[in-house]
């Protein structure tokens, strides 16, 4: 729950690190052991969505990622806004560690985040769905019939998961809480 009074900071993920960390939201402590809370979902902004099948073995469960509707390249370079906590791999994020180019703005999170407040006030829900989970994916590189396919933002009296069947196998669209 924000905020943290964490400092903000920017670094520089190569697309493969990228996949890392999203893969690393199924937590494992640096011996090996699962921790008490087995899954941290990160927040990422509107521009990147990704899907992933949880029932594929550990380190394989990110079956695709899109960064402003383009798809991932592992050798490409993105900057990456995080919170300094996560950014020394803080909650068995290592992955932020191997990054390049770290910057602390000195910007705190709660500043940020009332300032964030006021600006878009009043706030609304937002129902976008950036992490969908897609069972019955085809093997790594074979991603044909796997495409998200965009649909209306749903009614707040909708229920908060929906199942549904495509021709990809059965996806489950989840809604941030």
């Amino acid at each position: 729950m924000l905020p943290f009074s964490d400092t903000l900071g920017l670094i520089t993920l190569t697309g493969a690190q990228f996949r890392t960390m999203l893969e690393q939201q199924w937590q494992r402590n640096p011996d090996g052991t699962v921790p008490s809370r087995p899954y941290l979902q990160l927040g990422l902004s509107d521009n990147v969505s990704y899907t992933y099948d949880a029932t594929r073995p550990e380190g394989e469960r990110i079956t695709s990622v899109t960064i402003d509707g383009a798809p991932l390249e592992d050798e490409a370079a993105y900057r990456i806004g995080t919170f300094s906590f996560l950014a020394s791999g803080g909650d068995n994020f290592r992955a932020f560690t191997q990054g390049t180019d770290y910057v602390d703005t000195g910007l705190l999170d709660y500043e940020a985040w009332v300032d964030g407040i006021a600006d878009g006030s009043p706030l609304a829900p937002d129902f976008a769905e950036h992490a969908v989970q897609v069972t019955g994916v085809p093997g790594d590189g074979d991603r044909r019939g796997c495409r998200g396919v965009p649909r209306e933002r749903p009614r707040p009296d909708e229920p908060r998961r929906t199942a549904e069947h495509g021709a990809a196998g059965e996806s489950e669209r989840r809604r941030p809480r």
